[in-house]
């Protein structure tokens, strides 16, 4: 009976690490690091990737576009805070738009 129970348990156990890994390896997965070389606004800049820029969409930021008040004053913030560095990104989520996507940085 104890045998049993002790099977029973590392066969839990098993099945919450493959669970787990199934939900975190992803992340990691789609993980790249790159120069920042652009800032289009508040919460989209354009960072180099393996020689050509990419459109990143920041996730958990929502800044006003260009041409809506405070616009100029959240992308200098932002190309303040950013422009140049090296970023590791891990992305979030691909948007209705297909050719962004959400990262985390």
């Amino acid at each position: 009976m104890i045998i049993y129970n002790i099977t029973k348990i590392k066969y839990k156990f098993s099945l919450l690490i493959i669970f787990l890994s199934i939900l975190i390896l992803p992340i990691y997965s789609l993980a790249w690091s790159g120069q920042v070389v652009g800032i289009s606004d508040g919460d989209t800049i354009t960072v180099l990737n393996r020689g050509k820029g990419e459109k990143i969409r920041l996730y958990g930021i929502d800044a006003p576009e260009m041409g809506q008040d405070f616009s100029k004053k959240a992308k200098w913030f932002l190309s303040d805070l950013i422009f140049s560095n090296m970023l590791k990104l891990f992305q979030r989520r691909l948007t209705a738009m297909a050719e962004l996507s959400l990262w985390y940085i």
